[in-house]
């Protein structure tokens, strides 16, 4: 004997059995998902893109900066520096166009004012010595001596009154070249040193140096690394000591 209806599951409900005389319609619905048919945008498309809506979104007309987007921050910086090289260029010219030529004013100094330099290397002097005096306005106060200074002291003792007694000597001899013993005899006994002199010598370490030079005193001996440089002036220079 048939039995209408399915036997029953323990976890299951009784469902009906399907009657064959009546059809049977079946519905099925299906979601239709959108699809992007277009590619992705580059980098530079969606910049182009955020930089309209910004324009947009404070009221301001995109087209109107369209020139300035297509070309990059550093072309429109270089762009503005040409322009302004441009402009700065035809300044001056109009400027020297119009202000009247001016010559060259010489150079005012004291009229008892010389500088002598002693200077053994033709080097140091067309490429260093010269170019420094012209720069400063001092050529034409000073004289370049191209010997050694030894003779040059010699020279000056022989001649009185050829030469002016200074204020200020420097004293900067190759180190190896030179015996400083015998140069300070020479500046002590010279007449090139004036009575308020000061006379500043760089020497290498352990070298003895004189606690004078004629009537000049040690009034001061740094060292400097390697280097010393010492000064000799007159009394009154002297620092006082403390008691």
């Amino acid at each position: 004997m048939a039995s209408s209806t399915l036997a029953a599951h323990p976890f299951l409900p009784s469902l009906p059995v399907p009657n064959p005389s009546k059809p049977v319609s079946v519905r099925a619905s299906v979601r239709r998902l959108p699809v992007a048919a277009s590619a992705a945008p580059s980098g530079a498309a969606a910049a182009a893109r955020e930089r309209r809506r910004f324009l947009e979104r404070y009221g301001l007309n995109p087209d109107d900066f369209e020139d300035d987007a297509e070309k990059g921050p550093r072309e429109e910086r270089r762009r503005d520096r040409r322009g302004r090289r441009r402009s700065g260029r035809g300044q001056e010219a109009e400027e020297a166009a119009v202000a009247p030529a001016k010559a060259a004013e010489p150079r005012e100094t004291h009229k008892l004012l010389q500088a002598h330099f002693v200077e053994m290397d033709p080097w140091v002097i067309s490429e260093v010595l010269k170019p420094n005096l012209e720069c400063t306005g001092f050529l034409d106060v000073s004289h370049i001596h191209m010997l050694r200074v030894e003779k040059f002291l010699a020279n000056a003792e022989k001649s009185q009154g050829k030469y002016p007694s200074f204020d200020y000597i420097s004293v900067t001899p190759p180190y190896l070249e030179v015996n400083y013993s015998t140069l300070l005899d020479q500046l002590a006994r010279s007449p090139l040193v004036g009575k308020d002199c000061f006379i500043l010598v760089e020497y290498p370490l352990k070298t003895d140096m004189a606690e004078s030079c004629g009537n000049l005193i040690k009034i001061a001996d740094r060292r400097f690394g390697r280097t010393n440089l010492l000064i000799y002036g007159p009394t009154w220079s002297e620092k006082k000591r403390r008691t």
